[in-house]
């Protein structure tokens, strides 16, 4: 376990994905739970695919590209 930690990337919470999970936050008719929204501007700010068993969580989400896992 430790050995796939070390491969993992951390990415901190900047000003630009605040400022997205906001936007998403006050665009959306389905609120979602804040976690998700950062989420999800992350991987709109780095252009990231998101992989999740949640797939329904980041529907309706413009411009997010989404893969679900069994």
């Amino acid at each position: 376990m430790h050995s796939h930690l070390q491969r993992l990337t951390v990415i901190d919470i900047g000003m630009e994905i605040a400022k997205r999970a906001g936007i998403l936050a006050r665009t959306r008719t389905n609120k979602r739970h804040r976690a998700d929204l950062i989420i999800a501007a992350t991987a709109l700010e780095y252009g990231f695919i998101l992989i999740t068993q949640n797939k329904t969580d980041f529907t309706r989400i413009p411009g997010l590209k989404v893969r679900g896992v069994s």
